[in-house]
C-alpha cells in the first residue's frame, strides 16, 4: 500500500494514498472514512492520540466523543488537505 505524508497544522500524518483519495468528496464521506479507519495501522501514522486530538479540536470539530471519532476526523481532515493541495 502506497502512503502519503500530509501536513496538518502543527504535525504531519502518513496515511494510505488511496484513503486520502477516497475520504474527501462531495456528499457524505462517512462510509469511506469508516472503511479506511478500520484498515489503517494507527500506530504507524506518525501522530500520537494526544496530537490527533489537539489537531481535531483546533480545527473546530466539536462532535468527537471517542478516540475513534478523533481518528476518523483526522483522516477526513488529511484527505481534505490532500484534495485541496494543502500540506503536500
Amino acid at each position: 500500500m502506497r502512503n502519503k505524508t500530509i501536513s496538518i497544522s502543527s504535525y504531519e500524518i502518513t496515511l494510505p494514498l488511496q484513503a486520502l483519495k477516497d475520504c474527501f468528496h462531495s456528499g457524505s464521506c462517512d462510509e469511506e472514512v469508516n472503511h479506511w479507519y478500520k484498515k489503517i495501522d494507527w500506530s504507524s501514522v506518525g501522530m500520537t492520540n494526544q496530537q490527533i486530538k489537539y489537531e481535531v479540536d483546533g480545527s473546530g470539530m466539536s462532535d468527537n466523543k471517542t478516540m475513534a471519532d478523533y481518528k476518523k476526523s483526522i483522516l477526513w481532515l488529511a484527505a481534505s488537505n490532500y484534495f485541496e493541495g494543502v500540506g503536500i
